[in-house]
């Protein structure tokens, strides 16, 4: 592009040649930008159109065909947005207008991302199973004396090795604890009673995943090994339990230990959690639970983890495991095959019983190995959400279907348009499984997927 002079702070010359500002320089305006406008209550009318035109600017220097409505829409959504994920989803939106996408990897994981934020949930993976079985109830039949780790029951007639359990104490207070292990009527505890428990005392024992909500009842600093809560009925060794940090973050560990209202974690608390802040719990469900690789995550997602008892054949659409524990009906698997690749699917059902898990679709081929002591099952969910997912207006819906569109025509300019807005649509035209999502994923990528060129610069125009 030829020009005689060119004086602006977003552009530089070289003679009569313009060279954009470079995309690093322009996300990093834009970014200043947006925090401008990331106030809460919003800012002035003028104050709105101000900054919009700087947009307007800075992402012009870095791509000259942005479409400056566009910009206006992000903006009016920035101002005085409602969250930190729509801030987020927004800053986004602007940035893939001056970031080119490059290589096939990126534009599939770019396209899932937007994908993701048009689809319309139609359950939650991490939702626990909406009937659980009914309590079981018991009575103790030998005493048991402060500091033991085993009852004798008239009858565990229903009771399963990792249900939770309650025991009436002669104090009149109930304890909360869950099985290990049973044989005949004599149930293994994962702690200790705190005090006596007399021949007669009733028990109950709670199958199924339950959540527990309360709060913390003292504050509780970085490096804390326990936390002290309102209330720790329901609550567990084994359970996983999330406390939310001042910062806002959802710490993620397991309980080893409960006293009155103080819970022992796996993990010290990482940051400061003020007294009065949210905290959940999930019962330890059917046995224990495997997720030590995720402890003290500071995400809220936890990863359970879990090996295939063989034989798990090519077509098979039911798995037996070793443990079920944390796992739900809807959750995403994944499961390392014979061959070394990872296949992702959903949980149809649970027999909590057989431990077996039935797939919405089969094994494409073998997965029986060990696979050098590994875990071959992995399920990663997202146990106590703190807010609603997060719902597009219908303004940015309409950005994020076009982005969508110009990434895949940029990729594929043969592609059926017709076809392509078919697609896209899916995503948001009424409510989808997880396994219907991964299919619409599938089809949207197919699309492009077998015509873009290796290393090929894709970039966002609209």
């Amino acid at each position: 592009m030829g020009v005689s002079s060119v004086s602006s702070v977003f552009l530089t010359t070289s003679g009569p040649q313009v060279s954009l500002v470079p995309p690093a320089t322009a996300i990093q305006n834009i970014k200043n930008t947006v925090a401008q406008l990331d106030v809460t209550g919003g800012v002035s009318l003028q104050t709105e159109g101000t900054l919009e035109q700087q947009l307007v600017k800075e992402i012009s220097a870095a791509n000259p065909s942005a479409n400056q409505g566009t910009i206006a829409v992000v903006a009016d959504d920035l101002d005085g947005a409602s969250s930190s994920t729509q801030i987020t989803n927004d800053l986004n939106a602007l940035i893939r207008m001056v970031q080119p996408t490059v290589g096939a990897a990126n534009l599939t994981n770019t396209i899932n991302s937007i994908a993701n934020l048009l689809r319309v949930q139609a359950s939650s993976s991490s939702t626990p199973d909406a009937t659980p079985p009914p309590p079981v109830s018991g009575q103790i039949a030998t005493t048991a004396l402060t500091g033991a780790t085993s009852l004798t029951l008239t009858s565990a007639s229903g009771m399963t090795a990792g249900d939770s359990l309650q025991v009436t104490l002669d104090t009149g207070q109930v304890f909360y604890t869950s099985i290990a292990s049973i044989a005949n009527n004599v149930i293994t505890l994962s702690s200790a009673l705190p005090s006596q428990a007399s021949n007669g005392n009733s028990v109950s024992d709670l199958a199924g995943i339950l959540t527990n909500q309360t709060m913390l009842q003292n504050t509780a600093n970085a490096g804390d090994s326990t936390v002290t809560l309102m209330t720790a009925a329901g609550i567990s060794t084994g359970d996983s339990i999330q406390i939310e940090l001042d910062t806002g973050v959802l710490f993620t560990t397991q309980v080893t230990g409960v006293n009155g209202n103080i819970v022992s974690l796996a993990e010290n608390v990482p940051g400061t959690a003020t007294a009065g802040n949210n905290v959940a719990d999930e019962t330890n469900p059917y046995q224990t639970i495997n997720q030590n690789t995720n402890l003290g995550s500071t995400s809220n997602t936890v990863t359970y983890y879990a090996t295939i008892t063989p034989p798990a054949n090519a077509g098979t659409s039911v798995i037996t495991l070793n443990t079920v524990g944390g796992m739900s009906v809807g959750d995403t698997l994944q499961i390392q095959l014979d061959s070394g690749s990872t296949f992702t699917t959903q949980i149809n059902n649970i027999d909590t019983t057989t431990l077996q898990v039935t797939l919405a679709q089969p094994l494409p081929s073998a997965a029986n190995l060990d696979m050098g002591g590994s875990q071959q099952v992995a399920d990663t969910v997202q146990l106590f959400p703190t807010a609603a997912p997060y719902t597009p207006s219908e303004q940015m819906s309409n950005i994020f279907n076009l982005q969508i569109n110009d990434l895949i025509t940029a990729a594929n300019d043969t592609v059926s348009l017709s076809q392509l807005t078919t697609d896209i649509a899916a995503l948001s035209l009424k409510p989808l499984t997880n396994s219907q999502f991964q299919q619409a994923l599938t089809t949207l990528n197919n699309l492009w997927s077998s015509t873009l060129p290796n290393g090929a610069t894709i970039s966002v125009l609209a």
